[in-house]
């Protein structure tokens, strides 16, 4: 949904971090996706994850949300 009150890369942050934190890993996956093609720079989702770490703890951001197969997953696709 967009309201003009954020950028697209900003909500594509949101996006996921929110799928890391409720552990939403199918939905993770898209929204990487999106958030490379909206313009990401390759480092910026782990980047995000090895951040968001520090406040949900690194086994939540690595595997229980899918955060790091997740985005090894997208790699191999290219997007």
């Amino acid at each position: 949904m967009d309201t003009g009150g954020l950028d697209a890369r900003t909500r594509a942050l949101i996006r996921v971090v929110s799928d890391v934190v409720t552990q939403r890993e199918d939905e993770l996956e898209i929204h990487l996706r999106l958030a490379l093609n909206q313009g990401w720079a390759e480092d910026e989702p782990i980047e995000t994850l090895l951040h968001l770490s520090g406040y949900i703890g690194v086994p939540s951001a690595r595997r229980d949300a899918g955060g790091v197969p997740g985005l090894r997953r997208v790699r191999a696709e290219g997007t």
